[in-house]
Formats: C-alpha cells, structure tokens, sequence
C-alpha cells in the first residue's frame, strides 16, 4: 500500500514539473514598434495681439515656400518624462526643408520648433540668441497610438520689428549714425517667452553719406524682449567718427509680430521729438541691414 502511495505521489511530481517547464507565448510587444512621425512645418502670419492683422499663411506646401522666410530650422523632440528623444538642425540646401520626419514609439510627446532667416548666433535645445533677426516658433503636444501621424505644423513670428524713422533731413556733415538697443533678451524654448535674466545689448553702425538730404530715413531690426520696455539709444557721427550728438529714448515697449515705430527729428529739437507708434505687421518681409 505505501508503495501504491509513494508511486501516485512521483507521478504527480512529474505533472507538476511538465506544467513549470510549458513556456506561454509573449504578448506582442507594441511599445517596440515605431510609427511614421511628419510634421510639415509653414510660417503662420496671424494675430497674436490687437496690434496685428491676420494677413495669410504660408506653408511650404503652398504656393510660397517656406524657403523665402526662414533658411535655419532646428527641433527638438521630448517624451512624456521630459526626455529630449529627437533633434535635427537643417537650412534650406536641406532635401525637403521644412519637413519633419521621425520614427517614434507610442506615446505622448512635444515637439518644439523654431526657424530664423539665417542661423541664429547662439542657440541650444533650451534657448535662441538671434540678434536682430525674426524668430519663429511652435511648441506642440502630439499622441503616436498605433497609427503614423501627419500634420502641418504652423510657427508664428514671437518678436517684434523696431523701426527708427528720422523725419528731418540728413545734413552733408554727417557721416554715420549708430544705434544701440539696450536690454534685449534670449528667447527660451520651453516656455516661448523671453529669458528674464541675462539681458544683452545690440549694436548697428550705419553709413548714410548716400542719402544726404533724404527725409524719413529708416534703420529696421528685430527685438525679442517682448516682456519689458527697452532703451534705444542713437548716436550721430562726423566725417571723423567723433560723436556729435545722442538721442536716447527709454520705455520703448516691443510687441510680438507687431512693428513698434520710433519717428522724429534727429538734426534739430533731437531731445523731445521721438514719439512711439505701433504698426500691423502685415507681411513676411525679411529686413537686411
């Protein structure tokens, strides 16, 4: 009878060790398996304050490419932990400039974009540093979920355009003026707002012994301090680069995608003529100087 016992008890010994030893079958492992990310990226020329205009939208898709408004366009791709997962750099000799192509996992993540008519002087995955040029941007959450995702990616112009406008005649005994813009910012990446610390100061001289007599000659460039009043400080040289006169004027207050204008008499009444007007930035125009 013992022996009865003992041999039911190692047969099922052996049942028990055949059920361990059965390997299952994995469930298919879907996190593994990338997805097809494009983002075509234009340039969307609309109304972000009262002061502008919704004018039109110009993708590189379109009838206007991309190409005649930005030549530098950098992104950054994070997860849903804050983990940097993609960045490309590219400029207009790129293959398809302007399109974004990824393979990406499921999941949650956020895309930020930002473009410049030329490289910009110093920039990272945290922040631009473009001194005097325009500055657009996008930041955009999107879901791969088993599917490819395409969509069209529209950036927006984030700083604003100041114009210095002298009304008065330019006098043969002047050589050059100069024009100094004190406590401009970085722009930061993650929040689309100016850096509020590090403030910097650009600096542009000009020659205007070509537009001797002229009225209304006008200096453009691009701030991006859009959340505190900057100084604009102009200087007037003679044929000797010797200073002979500077007109400053403070609290000047920039606006994204909005032309902030300072017009008035440089050669006469200089100290009290500069009034501050605001403009529609109604066109993608690029500004050279």
């Amino acid at each position: 009878m013992k022996r009865t016992f003992y041999l039911f008890a190692l047969i099922g010994l052996a049942v028990i060790s055949c059920k361990k030893e059965k390997k299952s079958t994995p469930a298919p492992d879907n996190e593994a398996k990338t997805y097809a990310v494009n983002f075509n990226v234009g340039i969307d020329i609309s109304s972000v304050n009262t002061l502008s205009t919704v004018t039109q939208k110009t993708r590189n898709n379109a009838s206007v490419d991309l190409s005649s408004v930005a030549k530098f366009l950098a992104y950054y791709i994070y997860n849903s932990e804050n983990t940097l997962v993609a960045q490309v750099v590219q400029d207009s000799t790129t293959t398809r400039f302007g399109t974004i192509s990824q393979e990406l996992s499921n999941g949650t993540y956020t895309i930020i974009v930002f473009a410049t008519k030329t490289a910009p002087d110093q920039f990272d995955q945290t922040k631009v540093k473009a001194i005097g040029k325009e500055i657009f941007y996008a930041k955009y959450p999107f879901t791969v979920s088993s599917t490819d995702v395409t969509k069209n990616l529209d950036l927006k112009r984030v700083n604003g355009q100041l114009q210095v406008v002298i009304t008065d005649a330019i006098p043969q005994s002047v050589a050059s003026i100069s024009y100094q813009i004190n406590n401009d910012r970085e722009f930061m990446l993650s929040t689309g707002l100016p850096n509020v610390q590090s403030p910097y100061q650009h600096y542009h001289k000009k020659d205007v012994t070509n537009y001797y007599g002229t009225n209304n000659y006008t200096f453009k460039t691009f701030v991006t301090n859009t959340i505190s009043p900057v100084s604009v400080i102009i200087t007037v040289y003679n044929d000797a680069s010797t200073p002979v006169k500077t007109v400053t004027i403070d609290s000047v207050v920039i606006q994204p995608n909005t032309r902030t204008i300072l017009s008035g008499n440089l050669f006469s009444d200089a100290q009290h003529s500069f009034g501050i007007t605001y403009g529609d930035y109604s066109d993608t125009t690029i500004v050279d100087f």
